[in-house]
């Protein structure tokens, strides 16, 4: 576990190229994640980089499979099971209403149920299919007759309108029966693909005397890795830019497999979906103002689509925006209780009072428990320059992204993916090229004193990430996206 960073002179004994950081990168490529916990400890994980501190950087140095996945691809696949079952909607206008045990036509735009299924109309009304279905222009028409024991019972009206959904319930045969049938479940297939991100910077003979070490713990014992005060900076940068990468990132491949954009070498710039992306059309709810009821539904959505679920945990992410109406919400919510211990008025010392307190989390049906978490990113108006609402928070803090980091299979459900082989991975890669100085002083002997790799009065050090982030099961999630009136 980290412990502290430590400011140092040039000449500590502990600063010997065998603790530099980009060599332990090389060596143990988990030790990003352990800077990923490091520069978020000093606010106790109110980080910047809060994605990649959820799903990496929880205290402990990084184990493959657990905090972070390597594979050799650049690409990956992998299929979701939704509902066994789906409901399918009247696709044309309905034949009879099925009174008196009549039989009625029902059309469809598919062939999905067969003979002997029992279909349940959003009136809660029940009919057995009698026929084969026959396809009539673009439809599939179904012949029905009603279940039950009463001549009078009819399917309503507005239950036979196109559009209305029709469900399979169950199943009823006559003895000697033959025949059968199921509906065929296929999974959805999610696609993603791996960002390059780097960066560089300079260092110039002076700049390399400032060193930073920072502590570790491991298996009982503290060592220290060091690294200097530019380089410090400047993975921070790094680091910085892949979260926003790894939420607002787009996935550019084509359909035919190209990639439109071209590096200045000729080869393809590929571009992974980030969260966001990844959410679109999934359980998304725009609304201009929040309501307890719009949580209690997200709640039973999500608990219903995470099914088997182990560890189950959801957060809210968003910004200065979600917070507040997150806040007020429920204070309108509560507004009605009777509260015996409120704690919304405090007394501090002698006629002094303080007021107020802050809604932080929600527990719903099922034992969900949603808590909220500002992210320090969604509120960069450098990054994000839309303001919305009457206090002008920027547009995406009112963002609030419910993410399922429950486990399923052994494996969380947002897992960070790198790439890499052979022991080796691409998640975070730092070296140096020389000029009139390295980081190492020179060397003490041969010819790293004297042959270089540029001309310049400097050095330069580069840092290197090839990674992306999956959702396992983007329908345990969800966002809604508040978009308030202006005052």
């Amino acid at each position: 576990m980290v412990t502290r960073f430590i400011r140092g002179k040039s000449m500590d004994g502990s600063f010997t190229d065998t603790n530099n950081l980009a060599q332990a990168l090389m060596i143990e490529p988990e030790i990003a994640d352990v800077l990923i916990y490091a520069y978020g400890m000093e606010r106790k994980g109110d980080v910047y980089n809060l994605l990649q501190y959820l799903t990496q950087g929880r205290g402990a140095v990084a184990t493959e499979g657990k905090s972070y996945k390597v594979i050799s691809n650049d690409e990956l696949k992998w299929p979701v099971m939704g509902h066994m079952v789906t409901s399918k909607p009247i696709s044309g206008t309905v034949q009879g209403n099925g009174l008196g045990f009549s039989t009625f036509v029902v059309p469809f735009a598919e062939k999905y149920y067969s003979l002997g299924f029992v279909l349940r109309f959003e009136d809660g009304s029940q009919a057995r299919i009698v026929e084969e279905p026959y396809k009539s222009g673009n439809n599939w028409c179904y012949t029905m007759q009603l279940m039950g024991n009463l001549p009078g019972a009819f399917v309503g009206t507005e239950a036979l309108e196109p559009g209305k959904e029709v469900g399979w319930n169950y199943t009823a045969y006559e003895e000697g029966s033959e025949g059968g049938g199921m509906v065929e479940a296929t999974p959805m297939w999610f696609t993603n693909q791996m960002s390059t991100h780097r960066t560089k910077t300079g260092m110039t003979a002076d700049a390399k005397l400032q060193k930073i070490a920072f502590e570790i713990e491991r298996n009982g014992k503290k060592s220290r890795l060091w690294l200097f005060e530019k380089q410090f900076q400047a993975t921070l940068q790094h680091m910085r830019a892949i979260e926003r990468l790894l939420w607002d990132g787009r996935y550019n491949k084509l359909s035919d497999g190209s990639i439109p954009q071209i590096g200045v070498n000729g080869r393809p710039v590929k571009q992974g979906s980030g969260i966001e992306e990844q959410l679109e059309g999934v359980n998304k709810i725009v609304t201009s103002r929040l309501t307890e009821d719009l949580f209690y539904q997200l709640a039973v959505d999500l608990s219903h689509n995470a099914g088997d679920a182990e560890n189950k945990k959801v957060v809210i992410v968003t910004g200065h925006g979600g917070m507040y109406e997150f806040d007020q919400c429920f204070k309108r919510a509560s507004a009605s209780l009777s509260l015996v211990d409120t704690h919304f008025v405090s007394k501090n010392k002698g006629a002094e009072l303080s007021f107020g307190a802050q809604f932080t989390s929600y527990k719903g049906p099922y034992g969900i428990e949603f808590t909220v978490i500002n992210h320090p990113m969604f509120n960069d108006a450098n990054v994000y320059t839309k303001k919305m609402g009457p206090k002008q928070f920027t547009d995406q803090s009112y963002k609030m992204f419910f993410l399922d980091f429950s486990d399923y299979g052994g494996e969380s459900n947002i897992q960070m993916i790198t790439k890499g082989a052979n022991g080796e991975n691409r998640q975070m890669l730092q070296w140096f090229t020389a000029g009139s100085t390295t980081p190492d002083f020179g060397g003490s002997t041969g010819v790293g004193k004297v042959l270089r790799s540029h001309s310049g009065d400097y050095f330069d050090q580069y840092t290197l990430s090839q990674l992306m982030v999956q959702i396992r099961n983007p329908l345990s999630c969800g966002m809604i996206h508040i978009q308030p009136p202006v005052s």
